[in-house]
């Protein structure tokens, strides 16, 4: 089981060395806002695709009067779906 927070989930470097170090299962936290929502989405599944390892990935909700968080969670197979 390994944790990854928030923007370093789009580095391939830090899932691969979750890999690495025997990590099955990645979660990922994040508090991303909408703009960035496909790049999440991609990189979510590039990571467990790539590292044949499952990911959890949550981005909060809610604003903090500036910025809308997206509220978004999903799970990724080691095949990507």
């Amino acid at each position: 089981l390994a944790l990854i927070i928030c923007h370093d989930g789009m580095f391939p470097e830090m899932a691969r060395e979750c890999a690495y170090k025997g990590a099955e299962i990645m979660i990922r936290t994040a508090g991303y806002t909408a703009p960035i929502r496909q790049s999440w989405r991609f990189t979510n599944q590039s990571n467990a695709f790539c590292n044949l390892m499952v990911t959890a990935n949550v981005c909060m909700c809610g604003s903090d009067g500036d910025f809308d968080s997206m509220g978004e969670g999903m799970i990724v197979n080691f095949d990507g779906t």
